[in-house]
């Protein structure tokens, strides 16, 4: 299964579940540029889907995408963390590069470094954040990109 089957296959599965308490011409579903979602438009060009609205934010506009200032927190994390790992990631066993080292010893982290910094509350800020972009947003002024 690829990522863009997966990915129609949860947009289609979505609205299906939305329509059962909301008419889909008042659902309007934003995506970003990621290039999983370049296949998304036909899911709304079905029959089945064509009364709900697809919006593509346009690149570059991290700031009307709060998942993108979560994304950057974890990841500065993780820079943090390797950082704080690099004599250990240096002097790794003989049979693996530095990268693959590194890579091996990030897995490890990921999940527990991932529940300490993808918080409730980063969320909430984030989702609050990105909430007065949308106002300009709607009031059509010009945003500098990343604000």
């Amino acid at each position: 299964m690829t990522r863009a089957y997966s990915l129609d296959t949860f947009i289609g599965r979505f609205l299906r579940h939305i329509r059962t308490t909301t008419s889909l011409d008042e659902v309007v579903v934003v995506l970003d540029n990621a290039p999983c979602h370049t296949s998304s438009k036909d899911v709304f060009e079905e029959e089945e889907f064509q009364d709900a609205e697809m919006l593509k934010l346009r690149p570059y506009s991290p700031m009307l995408n709060p998942i993108e200032n979560v994304f950057s927190a974890y990841k500065s994390a993780g820079k943090h963390f390797l950082a704080r790992q690099l004599p250990v990631i240096l002097h790794g066993p003989e049979d693996t590069t530095i990268t693959e080292h590194r890579a091996r010893y990030f897995e490890l982290a990921a999940d527990p470094l991932f529940a300490e910094v993808v918080t409730p509350d980063l969320c909430n800020r984030a989702f609050c954040h990105s909430l007065h972009h949308h106002q300009r947003v709607l009031r059509f002024e010009d945003m500098e990109i990343g604000m």
